[in-house]
């Protein structure tokens, strides 16, 4: 049996690799930097994720995921203004049959919560989302002891959030 072959050894591996070479531990670490937005920039990030935005709570593969996706379709200028006010350099350029989409992708757990708390009070479309992400997201643990327990509250959430993309009504 060679060391690679213990489950334990490849886990204190990856997290060496990931403080000495990418800079920050794999959790708990936020790598948007809003700490100087305006009320201006603040609405505008928020209508920008109203508008060509999604919060996504789901299963990929065999993890949960929470994220918030901004793309725009032959506006680069666009996704470039949005990734540097939240200060995030991966921009994804994609061809689809309609053209080409910029598309900015924020997964990490604190990042989503930091950007959703602050352009809160500006959304409007996507306004009962976010609240309900706020208010679930914390609660659910991060570890795999609690496994059951987590998947069971990503599942009722995810259900929540595909039910209020499903019939919204964006004016009462």
């Amino acid at each position: 049996m060679g060391k690679w072959d213990n489950k334990e050894y490849r886990r204190k591996y990856h997290r060496k690799y990931y403080e000495k070479y990418v800079g920050y531990k794999q959790r708990g670490i936020s790598k948007l930097k809003l700490n100087n937005l305006s009320e201006i920039d603040k609405s505008w990030l928020a209508c920008a994720i109203d508008t060509d935005g999604c919060i996504f709570v789901g299963k990929t593969g065999y993890s949960w995921t929470t994220k918030i996706e901004f793309t725009a379709k032959s506006y680069p200028s666009l996704t470039m203004y949005f990734a540097k006010l939240v200060g995030y350099n991966k921009i994804y350029k994609r061809r689809t049959q309609d053209g080409i989409e910029y598309r900015i992708s924020i997964q990490n757990r604190i990042d989503v919560l930091k950007l959703l708390s602050l352009v809160q009070p500006y959304l409007i479309a996507k306004r009962k989302q976010c609240d309900l992400i706020l208010k679930e997201l914390p609660a659910i643990p991060h570890w795999i002891e609690e496994k059951e327990k987590r998947d069971l509250l990503f599942n009722s959430l995810s259900n929540k959030i595909k039910e209020l993309n499903k019939g919204e009504i964006l004016y009462d």
